[in-house]
């Protein structure tokens, strides 16, 4: 067994090897496109990242906070392009079946319910799914439904409120209104639950 001085000088030795054009030199190439080395690294990887997780994720961290401009750009397109890759979307899939990566969709599902896109988006989808099941004209989009908010100031159609806005049918999808921009206002809780169901003139004239 080698003492760690021997190790010491082996590993400069190499070392010294590697950075004179051995790390470039087609043997190491096809040693490194071997299968069982590439799993030998990962595990090596995984195991050495959970021995020093919070010690890699500081010099992670460092290192992004030093990118230049140009680095962070560069990185950004490659995430991009790299997220489309078979390699990416098959470790997405298995990570997602294990108990971390359950709980991991289960807590960004949860923040993006929370989210101001993601109630605009719930409502939407929610009567978009109504509409077609009454088979009326549906056309309304979660862009629509944002540019009627503008229109509307966030406030209620009906009483001006900006409590907790949603999505309301002028003339109901049960009497036969479509989920189209011109059929859809937005309403406070209190009156869209008070109008329910009506149409526009009996529920204000139940109102006055």
């Amino acid at each position: 067994m080698r003492t760690e001085e021997q190790k010491r000088k082996h590993a400069e030795c190499m070392n010294k090897y590697y950075h004179n054009g051995y790390k470039d030199s087609p043997v190491l190439r096809a040693y490194r496109q071997r299968e069982d080395v590439k799993e030998k690294k990962r595990i090596d990887s995984r195991r050495y990242y959970e021995e020093h997780k919070e010690q890699c994720k500081a010099t992670s961290r460092r290192i992004s906070k030093n990118l230049t401009k140009e680095q962070r750009a560069k990185k950004a397109i490659y995430n991009k392009e790299y997220k489309k890759t078979d390699k990416y979307i098959e470790s997405q899939i298995k990570y997602r079946k294990t108990e971390g990566g359950k709980e991991t969709a289960k807590r960004s599902c949860h923040n993006y319910s929370k989210s101001e896109k993601g109630r605009l988006s719930s409502a939407t989808r929610h009567n978009r799914r109504r509409a077609a099941k009454k088979m009326v004209e549906n056309n309304f989009t979660l862009e629509m439904w944002k540019q009627t908010l503008e229109e509307y100031n966030y406030l209620c159609a009906y009483c001006g409120s900006k409590e907790n806005i949603q999505q309301d049918h002028v003339v109901p999808v049960s009497k036969g209104g479509g989920n189209t921009k011109d059929n859809v206002v937005p309403a406070c809780p209190s009156c869209n639950a008070s109008k329910h169901n009506k149409t526009l003139i009996l529920w204000m004239a139940e109102r006055v």
